[in-house]
C-alpha cells in the first residue's frame, strides 16, 4: 500500500506557475502530477537509483518541449542550426555527470574523487568545445547566423594559444 499522501501547498510566481502549466512531462497533466514526477525524477537521480544513462534519458524529456519547438520553427523557416542541436544534447548528459557527481562527493569527500570530477567535467567541456570548433571548418557554419562559430572562434583560438604556450613552459 502506497504510503500517505501528505497535501503541500506553496505560492510560485505567475512566470513558474505558466512554465509550470506548459511543462511537458510523460505521464502528468495535471501541476500537481507534473510536481510529483518532478520530485520522483529528483529523489530517484540523489539515491542513485537512476544511473548516468536514465538520468540522460529524464533531463532530456525535460527539455523536450523545447527541443521540439526549435524543430518546428526550424522546419516552418526552412533553417537549422547544428550548434543548437549540438547544444540540446549536450545539457542532458552534462547536467545528468554533474548531479550524479553530487551523490559521489557526498559519499567519497576526498581529492581523488574530486580529481575524478574536474577530470568528467573536462572531459564533456572540452568535447562540447570540438564538436562547436568542427562546425566552424568551413567558412560558412551549419547555423541559422552562417558565421556563428567562425566570428566567435578567433578570441578562442589566441586563448588556445596562450594555454599550449602556457604548457610549453610548464614540461620546460
Amino acid at each position: 500500500m502506497p504510503g500517505k499522501s501528505v497535501p503541500i501547498s506553496v505560492r510560485i510566481s505567475d512566470e513558474d506557475a505558466s512554465f509550470l502549466a506548459g511543462l511537458e512531462v510523460p505521464g502528468a497533466i495535471t501541476p500537481s502530477e507534473k510536481v510529483r514526477v518532478l520530485i520522483w525524477y529528483a529523489r530517484r537521480i540523489r539515491s542513485g537509483e537512476i544511473d548516468i544513462a536514465g538520468s540522460v534519458q529524464a533531463f532530456s524529456e525535460l527539455l523536450s518541449p523545447v527541443e521540439r519547438a526549435v524543430v518546428k520553427a526550424e522546419q516552418e523557416t526552412g533553417v537549422h542550426s547544428e550548434l543548437v542541436a549540438v547544444v540540446l544534447r549536450w545539457l542532458p548528459e552534462m547536467q545528468s555527470f554533474l548531479g550524479d557527481t553530487g551523490r559521489h562527493v557526498r559519499s567519497d569527500p576526498g581529492t581523488e574523487s574530486l580529481s575524478r570530477i574536474e577530470a568528467g567535467i573536462a572531459d564533456r567541456v572540452f568535447g562540447l568545445f570540438d564538436h562547436v570548433l568542427r562546425l566552424g571548418v568551413t567558412v560558412e557554419n551549419p547555423c541559422y547566423e552562417k558565421t556563428a562559430v567562425t566570428r566567435r572562434a578567433g578570441l578562442v583560438s589566441r586563448l588556445f594559444t596562450l594555454v599550449e604556450s602556457a604548457s610549453k613552459e610548464l614540461k620546460q
